[in-house]
């Protein structure tokens, strides 16, 4: 079955970047068929399920490189507590304004996570942190593409950003 979305903005990722206005993108199963003008796309499918894409765009999905979908409710709550002279993270800033989450808030917030990077258009993304294994199910169940990098450090004291030397503690990075 084929799928036309018409009368739209197409934002291509191709060589030239290719913005088409008023244009149609044909899909067949999970293969784009062909992109055009509206009238030729509709014309050349006739038996094609229509969706009007007028006042909206089709474009790649985005990718996500460095994310934390568990700290979805912590949006906004660290960059505007910061300190000018420290970077945007590290231990002084993220610990006290985010309570310590149970299993069952990890997956939640993860899920809330991946539907708001969804909603937003992001296909691909990878997820940062430690205890991954807790909310991986959810995050894996919604059909993102996903890189799940567990975080693990050998640093004996401070927080990424700390300044100061980097002392490495062999027992912490084994844990």
């Amino acid at each position: 079955m084929s799928t036309i979305i018409h009368s739209t903005t197409i934002v291509t990722a191709d060589m030239n970047r290719l913005v088409h206005h008023n244009a149609a993108i044909a899909i067949e199963g999970d293969h784009i068929a062909a992109i055009g003008p509206s009238d030729e796309i509709l014309a050349r499918f006739p038996q094609a399920e229509r969706i009007n894409g007028r006042g909206k765009a089709v474009m790649p999905g985005f990718a996500n490189c460095h994310t934390h979908f568990t700290l979805t409710m912590s949006r906004g709550v660290t960059e505007n507590n910061s300190y000018r002279e420290q970077p945007n993270y590290g231990k002084t800033v993220n610990v006290p304004l985010r309570p310590e989450l149970g299993a069952e808030e990890l997956r939640v917030m993860a899920q809330l996570g991946v539907l708001e990077a969804l909603r937003c258009g992001t296909t691909l993304a990878m997820e940062v942190g430690a205890g991954i294994d807790v909310y991986a199910k959810e995050i894996v169940s919604s059909g993102l593409r996903l890189v799940l990098a567990e975080q693990a450090s050998d640093r004996a004291s401070g927080w990424i950003g700390d300044p100061g030397p980097f002392e490495v503690n062999a027992e912490l990075g084994e844990q």
